[in-house]
């Protein structure tokens, strides 16, 4: 029998970060999605723009619509200026990713 894979060692050594900064991410999160939810009801669709209709479900109180015309996932709210500032200027995502990207290089050599 052949297998094909990772060690679980393997990939616990570059993933436990997600583990032990679970909660910490989680909250920034939420800080982030209390912001999303004050911006204006998005009425068309990112993807084809067309007036956005369909199934819709709801996740830590983000209410998300899969377009009935070309299936794109949309958040109910617009990515406003403000709101891609918050999400992609905050100090926290900057340290965040800093350590991710300084930390992809060694985790990928851990991986192969």
């Amino acid at each position: 029998m052949i297998k094909f894979g990772k060690k679980s060692k393997d990939i616990l050594d570059v993933k436990s970060g997600f583990i032990t900064d679970n909660l910490e991410l989680f909250n920034w999160q939420k800080k982030l999605f209390k912001i999303y939810l004050k911006q204006p009801k998005r009425s068309k669709c990112k993807n084809c723009e067309k007036k956005l209709k369909g199934l819709k479900f709801k996740k830590l109180n983000v209410l998300y619509i899969l377009c009935k015309n070309c299936d794109h996932l949309n958040g109910l709210y617009d990515d406003t200026k403000y709101l891609s500032k918050k999400f992609d200027q905050t100090s926290e995502q900057k340290t965040y990713s800093k350590i991710y990207v300084e930390n992809k290089r060694k985790d990928y050599k851990k991986r192969n």
